[in-house]
């Protein structure tokens, strides 16, 4: 049936069509043995049917036209298979707010007033203090013994209000700094470094509310602390990669980022005793002459792995062998098989990554006459003096570039800023919805693989893109990183590419 969204919506109505027809139509869920699987289009084409019928409804009310049951957010949510409280969740997600934050004390005054009230404060102290006697403590017991308090006692409550208030303003920046100066606290060393201004299930539900590029850089990854030198060596990783490493204008690019990312079996990643498995991964974007002009995301490989700590610690207990950039296969692909458990990232690139590059830009290669630049984020498991020296040499071989990232720079790596993030998140919605408990680690890299083979070409390109714009920001900032932290701060992407089948496509000025 053609026809507007409100025809046929009214036609579907009539017809009894089953729950989520509108989104089988637009081809953005599919089945698979998890149940039904949402693509990345899928919330962009209900947003926008969101608004569209938002609109009708307020048009034909101030109008005075009667409004059809099939002109609600009610049916479209049926018609997209989804519940009301997804649509509302997604229409409020489109503002920097979540519905967790508006309501979060360290975000909002007003609930923090309330939290901070000095009766509700007197009464969580004393109905935390542990019963010594059978009889607990309820909260109407607490209430009356408020209200039978000496003035002065209640005084003190509210001169503690009064000064637990005025810290509000300060405590997302003093959240933010902590995490800075060492990322891996759990919320309740945070909250002890704070004070114990609020509790750390806060600190967690707070941290976990954001979802955007830039709030996944400020809070999710929060920024690195830059020293001059290390702000000089990012200004000269930047240029080098917006002059193209030196190659010629027309010259046709395959970039490769590489990364290792951990997949938690609980979505409150300051759990202790949460179970995790670790993933090395492989993307890459073709390119000919300027990147701005859009490329090809392509996937190279998604391998599970142990820590670089973890292996090395093994290696250690069977050999003298103190290589510092050690990675262990959990399983792979039967082609793919390394004799040895315990191998390093030299071997995975040596046996697995560069044999798959000489085909792919060899003769009769999908990107044949392309020139590899690999780049990988420079952590110490990284940084072997065995493992860099093999890769320059064998690159400078081949005629290729290998240049790693300048230190303390995840931001500008496609996979920490947009791979990743997108698989982390549906990772988490499929665990929480087949598993009420603690998955195995079998279980939780099933379901990570799953994710890598249902990313999109688009989510990796735009990654790319993304840290290309980035990159020249850095430039203009002479290295430093605050720029990310500012709110409105967004690299335009989603709104300059569109995207055809595997490739993002700058688009074309009316001007």
């Amino acid at each position: 049936f053609n026809g507007s969204l409100a025809e046929k919506l009214e036609h579907a109505w009539r017809t009894n069509r089953g729950k989520g027809w509108r989104a089988k139509d637009l081809g953005v869920v599919s089945v698979t043995e998890w149940g039904v699987e949402r693509n990345s289009s899928h919330d962009t084409f209900l947003r926008r049917d969101t608004i569209v019928v938002t609109t009708i409804i307020q048009e034909r009310q101030t109008s005075g036209r009667k409004v059809s049951e099939s002109l609600s957010l009610t049916y479209l949510s049926w018609a997209w298979g989804v519940g009301q409280n997804h649509i509302n969740t997604l229409m409020k997600s489109a503002t920097n707010f979540s519905t967790n934050q508006s309501s979060c004390i360290i975000e909002c005054c007003d609930a923090a007033e309330m939290w901070f009230d000095p009766q509700e404060c007197y009464i969580r102290d004393v109905m935390s203090v542990p019963a010594r006697t059978d009889d607990v403590m309820t909260r109407d017991d607490a209430i009356e013994s408020w209200n039978n308090l000496e003035s002065a006692e209640k005084d003190r409550w509210m001169a503690f209000s009064r000064t637990q208030l005025q810290q509000q303003p300060h405590i997302r920046d003093r959240i933010i700094y902590c995490l800075r100066e060492n990322p891996y606290q759990t919320s309740e060393d945070v909250a002890e470094n704070i004070g114990n201004w609020c509790p750390p299930s806060t600190i967690a539900r707070w941290m976990n509310s954001f979802s955007d590029i830039s709030m996944y850089l400020t809070i999710k990854t929060p920024l690195p602390v830059l020293t001059a030198s290390k702000k000089a060596k990012h200004v000269a990783f930047a240029k080098r990669f917006l002059n193209k490493w030196g190659l010629a204008d027309d010259a046709k690019v395959l970039l490769i980022h590489y990364n290792k990312k951990c997949f938690f079996g609980s979505k409150n990643l300051f759990k202790d005793f949460v179970n995790k498995v670790t993933g090395i991964a492989f993307t890459g974007l073709a390119f000919k002459g300027d990147i701005e002009k859009g490329g090809r995301g392509l996937k190279l490989g998604f391998y599970p792995c142990h820590e670089a700590r973890q292996a090395q610690k093994t290696v250690r207990a069977c050999t003298t062998d103190s290589n510092s950039s050690h990675y262990s296969f959990v399983d792979c692909d039967p082609e793919e098989i390394i004799d040895d458990p315990y191998f390093s990232l030299k071997t995975l690139f040596q046996d697995v990554i560069f044999p798959k590059l000489c085909v792919l830009v060899g003769p009769g290669g999908n990107f044949e006459g392309y020139h590899p630049v690999i780049q990988g984020e420079n952590a110490a498991a990284h940084t072997d003096r065995e493992f860099q020296s093999y890769m320059k040499s064998f690159c400078d071989e081949k005629g290729w570039t290998w240049e790693p990232q300048a230190p303390k720079m995840p931001y500008v790596n496609n996979l920490d800023l947009a791979v990743f993030p997108a698989m982390s998140k549906r990772h988490t919605e499929l665990l929480t919805r087949l598993n009420n408990g603690m998955p195995p680690c079998d279980e939780i890299w099933k379901i990570a693989e799953h994710q890598w083979h249902h990313l999109e070409a688009r989510t990796i390109a735009r990654g790319f893109l993304d840290a290309h714009r980035i990159l020249k920001k850095i430039v203009a900032n002479k290295g430093d990183n605050l720029f990310l932290q500012n709110r409105d701060y967004q690299t335009g992407v989603s709104e300059d590419y569109e995207d055809y089948g595997l490739y993002s496509i700058k688009k074309v000025s009316d001007h």
